[in-house]
């Protein structure tokens, strides 16, 4: 099953993350001392996703009397097709929508344990850590059976277990991609609902002040004009001029631009950890549309100064 994730979509999507989280409990066991304590539920929240890896964030409930992910944690993650099969693999049964069991080689598993010397994985309530699935860096606490990259376009299903002390159950939390990503498609049709107009303002705004400068520019340089036509230039090469002028006037002002936006991307990934990226085909687009708004609005400029009369030309000072 194809895949909604792509970097331009993480591109869009910057600061604001948005993830439903369905949690489960697993029931209590009874023992003669009583039913065990449940410990706390993991939280998954997707931070950013790249062609091969998803990095997301594990965080201990921090609500009234919660314990925290002393123990660490564990994930596992299977791809959409498989979990909608069910374990016996054939559509249309009782067990579709539902996980492979735990010795299936669908399964993929990684363990991030709190006990280890200085684990990162030990978590008080409130506590927050990030681990890149796809791209494991196995350092202290951690392993997994998939340590190879996520593949291109699959969509995958998450859950999180915590791992159970002596005295405590383990529960788990469950997080589907699908549902990322229905709500990211509605969080950039808004954004570009509300970005396509303005942009659009800020394009004619840009042209008619393009124009004005070439306006300007004509006047300032009649006695220029008229001599280069005395001297022999056609009104074709006078347009030319002025049209080249103008465009590179915006072509500058669109590189400028894309800079800065490279800029402010590197600084989000940097501080959010949230993977940005500005491709090849938006910097295409952006030089492409600042040529073309530089062309149009340089068009009356450029055909006023290929119409000037050279022995009129030549009196201005």
């Amino acid at each position: 099953m194809k895949s909604k994730f792509s970097p331009k979509k993480i591109s869009i999507f910057a600061a604001f993350l948005a993830l439903s989280i369905v949690a489960f409990g697993v029931t209590s066991n009874v023992s003669a001392a009583g039913p065990k304590p449940k410990i706390d539920t993991p939280i998954i929240n997707l931070v950013s996703a790249t062609q091969a890896s998803i990095t997301l964030s594990i965080t201990a409930p921090s609500d009234t009397g919660a314990t925290g992910l002393p123990a660490g944690f564990s994930l596992q993650w299977v791809t959409l097709e498989a979990f909608q099969l069910g374990p016996d693999d054939l559509p249309g049964t009782a067990d579709d929508n539902t996980w492979p069991s735990s010795d299936s080689l669908e399964l993929c598993k990684a363990w991030f344990s709190g006990n280890a010397n200085l684990s990162r994985y030990n978590l008080l309530p409130g506590q927050s850590v990030s681990v890149k699935v796809g791209d494991f860096l196995l350092d202290n606490g951690a392993s997994t059976n998939c340590g190879s990259v996520l593949e291109c376009d699959t969509t995958y299903v998450f859950r999180a277990f915590g791992h159970a002390t002596s005295s405590e159950e383990e529960t788990f939390s469950l997080v589907n991609v699908d549902e990322f990503n229905s709500q990211m498609d509605q969080f950039t049709g808004a954004i570009a609902a509300v970005v396509v107009p303005i942009t659009m303002i800020i394009l004619l705004v840009g042209g008619i002040v393009v124009m004005n400068i070439m306006l300007v520019s004509v006047t300032e340089r009649t006695f220029e004009v008229g001599l280069r036509k005395a001297l022999g230039a056609t009104r074709q090469q006078i347009l030319l001029q002025f049209l080249i002028e103008s465009a590179l006037l915006c072509v500058v002002g669109g590189i400028l631009g894309l800079l800065l936006a490279i800029g402010v991307t590197a600084l989000i990934t940097f501080m959010l950890e949230i993977t940005m990226t500005v491709t090849i085909g938006y910097i295409i687009l952006s030089v492409g549309v600042s040529s073309i708004i530089g062309v149009v609005a340089g068009l009356y400029p450029a055909w006023k100064a290929a119409r000037l009369d050279p022995i009129v030309a030549l009196t201005q000072s």
